[in-house]
């Protein structure tokens, strides 16, 4: 839109020079010529920002639109979550309560075979112990 306007002030600034270096008639018809171009030019851009502005509030609209039905969608999934969000919960609870069981079951059989071999290293110390003897 901008290289356009360039386009008609350059055509308006010939046409002045032109206007100047002619006869009266051919001035008039040089500048009658310019403005019936400044003219259209006008109406031109007077249309486009009518065409262009009800298809920004329509694009604005639909984004609008969208928007408000997502934001309901969430809520309602939302709704459904809060609604199954006990048992979630409680069965969250239970499964991570059966892993920590597991892993203290997993470590009571560690300790007691680190026991086991400790016990084990200081009787045969004692025998290497006594052997020295």
């Amino acid at each position: 839109m901008e290289l356009h306007r360039h386009d008609l002030d350059q055509i308006v600034s010939q046409g002045r020079q032109l206007s100047s270096q002619c006869d009266g008639q051919t001035s008039l018809k040089i500048n009658e010529i310019t403005h019936r171009i400044q003219q259209q030019w006008t109406n031109d851009e007077q249309r486009l920002q009518e065409i262009i502005r009800p298809s920004r509030e329509i694009d604005f609209q639909q984004r609008l639109q969208q928007l408000d039905n997502e934001i309901t969608r969430l809520y309602e999934r939302a709704q459904k979550l809060v609604n199954h969000l006990p048992a979630i919960v409680a069965k969250k609870i239970d499964t991570q309560y059966s892993v920590i069981k597991n892993q203290y079951l997993e470590l009571c059989t560690f300790h007691d075979k680190l026991q086991s071999d400790c016990n084990e290293l200081n009787q045969r110390e004692k025998i290497y112990l006594d052997y020295l003897n």
